[in-house]
């Protein structure tokens, strides 16, 4: 099977801290993973250089086969890339779901937001791209109502 998304041999370099060298990672369609690792092992800047925030300092990252860069987060989201912060603050009144789309909702050609009738589709999409985890109804909960184990990330 070949990998969706690939990156090899990153390099970042801030003043003082090589903080990613010689970094992989390869996802692969329809499974699960997590990005594992004590703090200031490189978890985040690998992220951010993923999704443009950062530039690499050296190596490839490859999405859909093709080698890429990302020259921001609006260019990675374009792509269908993008980070959802472990620092993250739910809206109690939006579902799991909504809460994971807000800030990339539709528009129309004049910048009008589409509304809800879009977001299940988004959400079908999204869940299509995760079916490895045999996903219930958890996405369509609202965090008001769920326990603080949910609205916490875990990985």
């Amino acid at each position: 099977m070949e990998a969706l998304l690939q990156l090899k041999g990153i390099d970042k370099a801030f003043p003082g801290v090589k903080a990613l060298s010689g970094a992989a990672l390869n996802v692969y369609p329809g499974r699960v993973m997590a990005l594992v690792g004590e703090n200031g092992a490189g978890k985040s800047t690998m992220m951010k250089v993923l999704t443009g925030i950062y530039a690499r300092d050296a190596g490839t990252l490859l999405w859909l086969g093709k080698e890429t860069t990302f020259t921001g987060p609006k260019s990675s989201q374009e792509a269908g890339i993008g980070i959802i912060h472990q620092e993250l603050n739910l809206i109690p009144q939006l579902t799991i779901a909504e809460n994971i789309f807000l800030g990339r909702e539709f528009v129309n050609r004049f910048g009008k937001l589409t509304g809800k009738p879009c977001m299940p589709k988004r959400i079908n999409c999204w869940l299509n791209l995760t079916c490895a985890l045999k996903a219930t109804s958890w996405w369509a909960i609202f965090p008001s109502v769920t326990s603080k184990w949910l609205k916490s990330p875990k990985c």
